[in-house]
């Protein structure tokens, strides 16, 4: 999928987010060329609205 983006000439970069509690997609997303922006997001909506901290990661094409 990466590959076939990088083609298309007006996306300059992906932005991507894997939860606080699963390191393990975001060892995925690095090794795939993410890097972590240093931002951090709650989702709002799972759990019953109690929120859910996501870890953001970029990745310039």
């Amino acid at each position: 999928m990466i590959a076939r983006i990088r083609t298309e000439k007006k996306i300059s970069s992906l932005i991507s987010g894997h939860f606080i509690d699963n390191p393990a997609s975001g060892k995925v997303m690095e090794k795939c060329g993410f890097i972590p922006t240093g931002e951090e997001v709650v989702d709002e909506t799972l759990h019953c609205g109690t929120g859910r901290p996501i870890r953001v990661l970029r990745l310039e094409l």
